[in-house]
């Protein structure tokens, strides 16, 4: 039945032109091969005289890159395919291959990066990370995967406005459109949540991403770059659309609560919902990734990474959670190997349960009410 469900879905998607293209063949002993990692060295040659702006952009995206690699490398040391049927997999094979070729990616990332900026004379960063949390389980390892593809695209998006060589830009670009592939395959791979949730992500300058991934380093990582003071979400676990959300951060107490406000965007808004701070609550019609702000002032923040990187009213932030409201099919097929019950997507829908479905990390909610991912 897998394997049938794989062949429609191939034949409908690529036409068939492409498609004989697309069917392996064998190499000769004369053949070129063109593996992942060919276009390392053309980006050696084309950044060799660049600004500083655009070395210290390198530098922390490729920071961002060693965590995300070393975070799957990791995963992939510790997790096996029978791991992921435990997990509920119908096949653990189906998310191990795609976890094992996200991984290679951001390590062939890392490596362009780093000799881009050796090629304009500057040293890349090592830093060290400790992961132990995000690699509990195999759910927890995925929502983290989910949670950090989101992030790293929304990183690219928010420092394409610093970059001033075009030749910089045009390998930003390359890289956040795979970073974009990778959070469509770790959302399916969720089971619960749309392959693309937003026809947009929320851009992110570089002090707001150290402020959501700053828990992973482990030691002095030295960017150059203040983050802005961490926020976290306490109350994770009861998160959905209608929900209040507890927020906690050093930057504030509770004394203070009172004159401060919460923050809430998503790729679909111009600007934050704000809300008091005590009464922070996720709005009905939100999905996807969900980030929030701790401010001093009731005004919204807009959704420009230009306008909100000179804000003077952030006090905390963001932290991000993902609000699955729909689940697909493409989802659950590749957790449970074919959508249950009935051959149509509209009928699973209706008939597995008019208020909610539990997969096997977590639930997500027909209707008004739908759960987040932390």
């Amino acid at each position: 039945m897998k394997a049938f469900i794989s062949t429609v879905l191939v034949s409908f998607i690529i036409p068939s032109a492409l498609f004989v293209h697309a069917i392996p063949t064998p190499r000769g002993s004369g053949d070129r091969v063109v593996d992942r990692s060919t276009m390392t060295h053309l980006y050696e040659k084309r950044t060799a005289d660049i600004a500083d702006i655009d070395k210290l952009v390198i530098k922390f995206a490729d920071v961002l890159e060693q965590l995300e690699g070393g975070f799957y490398k990791l995963a992939l040391d510790k997790f096996n395919a029978s791991d992921f049927e435990a997990a509920g997999f119908s096949d653990g094979d189906v998310p191990l291959q795609q976890i094992q070729i996200i991984q290679k990616d951001e390590d062939i990332h890392a490596k362009v990066l780093e000799s881009a900026l050796e090629a304009a004379g500057a040293s890349p960063l090592t830093c060290q990370f400790n992961f132990d949390a995000a690699l509990y389980d195999v759910g927890t390892m995925l929502a983290t995967a989910r949670v950090a593809e989101v992030i790293g695209s929304s990183a690219y998006s928010g420092s394409a406005n610093l970059i001033q060589d075009p030749k910089v830009l045009s390998l930003a670009a390359a890289i956040l459109a795979i970073e974009g592939s990778h959070s469509t395959v770790t959302n399916i791979l969720s089971g619960s949540g749309t392959a693309v949730p937003s026809p947009f992500v929320v851009p992110l300058n570089a002090s707001e991403v150290l402020a959501l991934v700053g828990g992973f380093f482990s030691g002095p990582c030295d960017t150059g770059i203040v983050p802005n003071p961490a926020l976290t979400i306490t109350n994770a676990a009861d998160l959905r659309t209608g929900a209040a959300v507890s927020l906690n951060s050093t930057a504030f107490d509770s004394s203070s609560q009172g004159n401060l406000f919460c923050q809430i965007l998503t790729g679909n808004l111009t600007e934050t919902i704000p809300y008091p701070l005590n009464e922070c609550t996720i709005p009905y019609g939100v999905s996807g990734p969900t980030y929030f702000w701790v401010t001093d002032s009731s005004d919204p923040l807009p959704n420009d990474v230009i306008d909100r990187s000179t804000n003077t009213h952030v006090v905390a932030g963001p932290a991000i959670t993902i609000i699955d409201c729909d689940p697909q099919a493409l989802g659950i097929i590749a957790v449970e190997g074919e959508v249950p019950y009935t051959s149509t997507y509209d009928s699973y829908v209706a008939e597995a349960s008019p208020t909610n479905y539990v997969g096997p990390y977590g639930c997500w909610f027909h209707g008004k009410s739908c759960q987040g991912t932390h």
